[in-house]
């Protein structure tokens, strides 16, 4: 990028040390952006980067959000994000990636990892239980998502079946009691859970 400073946008500099073009809010003001012939640099401090758009070929050198800004949408194409930094208590409500298929179908469009527990009663011979996993109240499952259930350590004389999710927010298990366990109330189970959505 030819450093021609005479004719310079308002509030864009010439950074000599860097190389590269720099907007600020002020004449002060530490940068806001940074472009050079490598890309381009965004940062946020106590705001919101409400949209970055990444097009076909274009390179993002580096996103950085530090204090307590958030990061609404970050799209890219066919672009490059080298570097995307979140400081303390930054959320990224929404990142969307292309070509994440799901057995060339449709794309994934959630993908979460929780943890749940289920209170198992005492389930007769040869019968079939559902048991309501708690833990999960405000984890945004809906019906018709995907979940994958695996319990956290061995299971004594019973079996986890399938996995039904009856209404949001809820995730109904079936526990299967082949032959050995009798009366009685069964330990609590922990749960490792696999929740997305195409």
């Amino acid at each position: 990028m030819a450093n021609n400073e005479s004719r310079r946008p308002h509030n864009w500099f010439y950074n000599h040390v860097s190389g590269r073009w720099e907007l600020r809010g002020n004449l002060q003001g530490s940068p806001l952006m940074s472009v050079g012939e490598d890309g381009f640099n965004a940062f946020a401090r106590t705001g919101t980067l409400a949209n970055i758009n990444v097009g076909t070929l274009a390179v993002a050198r580096a996103v950085a959000v530090a204090g307590q800004g958030s990061i609404a949408n970050l799209n890219t194409t066919t672009g490059t994000i080298t570097n995307l930094n979140v400081g303390s208590t930054l959320d990224i409500n929404r990142l969307i990636i292309g070509d994440v298929g799901v057995g060339g179908a449709a794309a994934l469009s959630y993908l979460q990892a929780m943890v749940g527990t289920i209170a198992l009663t005492a389930i007769g011979t040869g019968a079939v239980a559902v048991a309501t996993v708690s833990g999960v109240g405000s984890s945004r499952i809906a019906v018709m998502d995907k979940i994958f259930v695996l319990p956290r350590a061995a299971l004594s004389g019973v079996a986890l079946g399938g996995v039904h999710i009856p209404t949001t927010n809820v995730i109904n298990v079936y526990v299967v009691n082949p032959s050995s366990v009798g009366g009685g109330s069964l330990p609590a189970v922990g749960l490792d859970i696999l929740h997305f959505r195409t």
